[in-house]
């Protein structure tokens, strides 16, 4: 009987060592970079793009779902390709760059114009939400905030906006999920964008 059981365990050990892993799949926007150009004069504001801030759960590669109204888990087999504050800050700069003919939209301070080195606006976010919801929609919400640059240094906070935006799932699995997350994105980037041309718009 202690052979039997002994047989029964090593064949079910190997049976657990040879079986396949369960396969990972990643995620990211589906928007590409489309082609556009910006003709630069001296009345170009310049706008820096900061990283995303992301809090708690949502900052790691698992794609993050609420299971409660208190408790988030991250998906352990289904992940964002890439660091999400990069996805988020590569998409933000295609679409404010659409939206916002009359400034000069940059990632990198030294991609600034020459004359304008000294004197810009940075674009920051901090997201406290970018997760799937309980009613089977997407979740994003945080505050994003402008901030003026002199010779370097942080003069004024020029404006600063909460946002919590929530759509709706169009098709089940996390691809839905996926597609759902970017639209929400895309109208937090949209609302900061018509705040921004009434701001900075010529009087």
């Amino acid at each position: 009987m202690i052979k039997k059981l002994w047989l029964f365990c090593f064949v079910m050990l190997t049976a657990g060592c040879t079986s396949a892993p369960a396969s990972i799949n990643y995620y990211h926007f589906s928007t590409s970079n489309s082609n556009h150009s910006i003709t630069l004069s001296a009345q170009t504001i310049p706008l820096v793009l900061a990283d995303p801030v992301l809090y708690g759960a949502i900052s790691n590669r698992g794609i993050a779902m609420k299971s409660t109204a208190t408790q988030m888990r991250n998906a352990s087999h289904h992940l964002w390709d890439q660091p999400i504050e990069t996805m988020l800050l590569n998409n933000a700069e295609q679409q404010l760059t659409l939206a916002l003919p009359s400034m000069f939209i940059s990632k990198k301070r030294a991609a600034l114009p020459f004359a304008n080195q000294s004197h810009y606006y940075e674009l920051q976010w901090e997201i406290n939400e970018f997760n799937g919801g309980l009613n089977n929609n997407a979740e994003i919400s945080g505050l994003w905030r402008i901030v003026k640059y002199q010779k370097g240094l942080a003069q004024s906070v020029e404006l600063s906006r909460y946002f919590s935006v929530s759509v709706d799932l169009s098709q089940d699995g996390y691809s839905g999920l996926v597609m759902a997350l970017e639209a929400a994105w895309q109208q937090v980037n949209q609302q900061s964008a018509s705040t921004l041309l009434e701001v900075f718009a010529p009087h």
